[in-house]
């Protein structure tokens, strides 16, 4: 334990004006009406996508399939609760991954709000967010939604949503229930989640 708070307190702490504002408005193919576009994405040392990809595959056996006859679909965020409130989304132009999440958090969440967030790759997205803003992704907590954890036999209990007493009235799974609504309206449509439980 000592380790990890070495390690928080003293990884670089950013300031807002470390970040460029967004100045150009909305992306088009994103719709998030709750969490307006705030800054541009940041430069990182850390560029290599195909370092990324080998650095999760060491961590994790989850992949984020793909299928050549569907679109890479509708990225989707609601609350966990009963309501499954939709809080946005985004149309994929590519395949998902943990940069999307990271994205949403970092150009997108004031910097003091820390969400609880269920995700199906939460290992992924937290190795992503740790080589790129250490304080702040050690700010969020990010765990594997219930209906995943089986696919994640070689990640941390840690990561499981079905560890935290906290979590119990939570609906990790809302974005999979939303799915399964949309896809029998609309068949076409893919939708991936996060989930975010708002304090």
């Amino acid at each position: 334990m000592n380790h990890t708070l070495n390690l928080f307190n003293s990884a670089t702490t950013h300031e807002d004006n470390d970040y460029c504002e967004r100045e150009d408005g909305e992306i088009n193919t994103q719709v998030y009406p709750v969490f307006p576009l705030l800054k541009e994405r940041a430069l990182y040392a850390n560029t290599c996508k195909a370092q990324d990809e080998k650095a999760q595959k060491e961590l994790c056996s989850k992949d984020f399939p793909s299928h050549k006859k569907l679109t890479p679909g509708i990225y989707l965020v609601t609350c966990g609760c009963k309501q499954k409130v939709i809080y946005g989304f985004s149309m994929m132009l590519s395949g998902e991954s943990p940069e999307m999440l990271f994205d949403l958090i970092m150009n997108r969440f004031e910097r003091n709000y820390n969400p609880h967030i269920s995700y199906d790759a939460s290992c992924k997205v937290k190795e992503y967010g740790l080589s790129r803003e250490l304080k702040r992704s050690m700010s969020i907590q990010i765990t594997t939604d219930r209906f995943h954890e089986a696919n994640h036999s070689t990640c941390s209990e840690a990561f499981k949503s079905s560890m935290y007493d906290s979590l119990r009235g939570f609906n990790s799974e809302a974005v999979e229930q939303t799915n399964q609504m949309l896809n029998n309206k609309f068949s076409h449509l893919h939708v991936t989640e996060p989930i975010l439980e708002v304090n």
